[in-house]
Formats: C-alpha cells, structure tokens, sequence
C-alpha cells in the first residue's frame, strides 16, 4: 500500500543520508555536516522511533496491571487509516499516532482470523514480445490484508469484521493470536469461565434436589431453624417486597380490582412466597459454604433492597411445585377474581426475590468484610471475606 510504500522510501532516503553526511563529518567535522546527520536521522528512522515509544507508552496505560504487551506496530486499518495496533494478552487494539484509543477487539470474542489476498482497483499491463507475435497481459494489483472476525460481547448473535494492512507483519500477528486464544491467558479464562458454569449447574441441580426433598419444611408456615439463621439478610424485604408488587400491579392492572379482604390475603401469601425465596437463598449459601454463620454481622443497608434482577436467580424446576403447594391457600380462600395463572406468575417472582435478597445481601456483607480486612478493622467472627 502506498501509505507503507512513501514510509518505507522516506527511510531508505533520509537514512542513506545520514550515513552520508556521517562521512563527512568523520572525514572534516563542520556543523553543516552535524546538523545534516540529526535532521537525515531524524526522518529517517528517529522519528519512527520516538513515535513508537510514545504510542507504546500510552498502550500499557490502557492495560491493566497484569496484562502483557506483545506486539506493536505500525498498521493501515480499514475503518481509521494509519496508525499502530497493539496485541496484548486480552486485546487487539488500534490507535492513532498519538496513542489515542480509536479500536478495541476482545480476543475472547473472536470467532475467526487470517490473512487473504485482496484486489487493490489497480491494474497493471504487461507485454512479452516472441518471435512472432506480442503477447499482452492485464492483471489486477494485489495486497495482503489481515482481518479478524468476531462477535460483540453482549451478543454472541451480533458479528463484525475489521481488516488490517501490515507491513509484511501479518504472519506474525497470525501466530500470536493463535497462541493467546489456545494457550494465552484469554483460553485459560475461557476454561475457567466453563468449569464456573459447570459448578452452577451441579450447585442448582444439587440445590433443587434438596428442596425437593424437604419442600414441606421450605414451604411450612414456621421454620425456626432457618428463618434464625441469619435474619440481617432478609431485614430489608418490607421495601423489596412494595417494590416487587408495583411491578406485579404494573404488569397486571386486574390486581387493583381486588377488594380489601382479596388483597389483605394475597399479601399475606405473596409475603410467605417471598419468606421462601428467603429459605431457598440461605440453603444455597449453607451448600456453597459449610460453615456459613454470620455472628456480629454488619447491618445491611436500606440500599440493598432495590429490585434485584430475577432473571439472574437460578431457575430451580422445584420452584413450580412450591408456588403450587401454596397457591392451595388461594383455592381454600373461596372467590378470588385474580386469574390463576396470574396469581402464580406473581407469586414465583416473590419466591425469586426473596431468594435475590438473601445472596445479594450476603454478597454485600463478603464485600463490606473484605473492605474492614483491608483497612485491618476487627472482623465480624466466623469470618468468610
């Protein structure tokens, strides 16, 4: 490419140059021949040089302190033109002369890379002369560019693809990029990413077959046992709780028909659904840790009650059976002008609130507790930060 082309003449010429006006000034020193020599050098290969440490140096402020830098180098990109990529242990990046971020590729996202050849619009006629006759020939000009394939890191579904142009440099990159996802840091991240998901299947599977096997205790109006375990963790469901109903009232308008006595006692319910969720999230957090028990814990803020995302709760097959073994008080109640499957979509979300609760709450305090070990402040007892 032309950009390559001029960049490489320019060092070629000024540095040939250099050379010469160091003769001369070997040969008879004079400042003519010394400022010859610094101007020639610099723009033949110093002020590449220069560029090069500023970019690098602005690069590793992006990086985080564990990850490496392995290549930088001068590039043509499809999208911004010239400037430098750097690949590091995570990242392919783009900058621009100045260091300045202008692309960033995941290497955790990659779904392919390579090199190919590519038309450059230009063509180039040749004549071969034979005895005879003349023979001529049309061709188009071609460049090598290097491009890499990938999907965005909120949707697997959304692909993108960028290209580069090296100077000469795309094996290199090739090799590297094969490395990091195979063996780099990127694949061992990916490897512990999937035993993370294998050991919150067999967590779930292992939670649901408890609570199957002891559901009348988890839905049993008393449970002295758990409900004491820890009650800061579920301290704050009033106000978790108002918050889950206006969604309910948001999303079924119908519920505001009910009368005083129909509501009275659905809240009742919906308060025992989410006493469930309660139990569920402290037997989860029993099975992840065997001594789970916070003595002189510290108080969870009002703040922990916002509306946790439910989508994240683990979807236990069990959860069904218990919204069922409870939507039996409903049907005992008489007349209720809510719709059944209305009244069970609400209640399921209680019980998955009041999970959220518990675990997020819990995650809070390792927090608080890994703050108050850093600033050596006394722990609560039994510490788990």
């Amino acid at each position: 490419m032309e950009f390559f082309a001029y960049r490489g003449i320019r060092q070629i010429v000024f540095s040939t140059l250099a050379l010469i006006s160091l003769g001369y000034l070997l040969e008879s020193p004079s400042l003519f021949s010394f400022l010859s020599l610094l101007v020639c050098g610099y723009l033949g290969v110093g002020r590449d040089i220069i560029q090069h440490k500023d970019v690098k140096k602005k690069v590793h402020e992006l990086l985080k302190e564990e990850e490496s830098l392995h290549l930088l180098n001068v590039a043509y990109h499809a999208k911004f033109g010239k400037g430098f990529t750097s690949l590091t242990d995570r990242q392919l990046l783009f900058t621009d002369k100045k260091g300045e971020l202008l692309d960033k590729i995941s290497l955790s996202a990659v779904t392919d890379y390579g090199y190919e050849q590519q038309g450059t619009g230009n063509y180039v006629t040749t004549h071969e002369e034979y005895e005879n006759f003349e023979v001529s020939k049309t061709t188009e000009r071609k460049r090598i560019i290097f491009f890499i394939e990938y999907h965005s890191e909120d949707n697997t579904d959304d692909r993108y693809r960028t290209e580069f142009i090296f100077d000469g440099r795309h094996k290199k990159y090739y090799k590297k990029i094969e490395q990091l996802t195979t063996t780099g840091v990127v694949a061992e991240e990916k490897e512990d990413e999937l035993q993370e998901i294998l050991d919150t299947h067999k967590h779930t599977v292992s939670l649901n077959d408890y609570i199957e096997n002891n559901r009348d205790s988890v839905v049993s109006t008393e449970n002295i046992e758990l409900d004491n375990i820890c009650p800061e963790l579920t301290g704050n469901s009033i106000s978790h709780m108002e918050g889950l109903y206006k969604i309910a009232e948001n999303n079924h308008p119908k519920i505001n028909a009910l009368i005083d006595k129909e509501k009275k006692f659905f809240l009742e319910l919906l308060s025992m659904c989410y006493k469930i969720g309660n139990r569920i999230g402290i037997i989860s957090l029993q099975q992840k840790n065997a001594d789970f028990n916070l003595v002189e814990r510290i108080e969870i803020p009002e703040i922990i009650s916002r509306l946790y995302r439910l989508e994240e709760v683990p979807d236990l097959p069990v959860t069904k059976k218990l919204v069922y073994l409870k939507y039996k008080d409903l049907r005992e109640f008489g007349d209720f002008s809510l719709p059944e499957n209305v009244s069970i979509e609400i209640m399921e979300n209680y019980i998955k609130g009041g999970y959220a609760s518990t675990v997020v709450n819990y995650s809070y305090w390792l927090e608080e507790a890994k703050k108050l070990k850093n600033n050596n402040a006394p722990l609560p007892k039994n510490e788990l930060a």
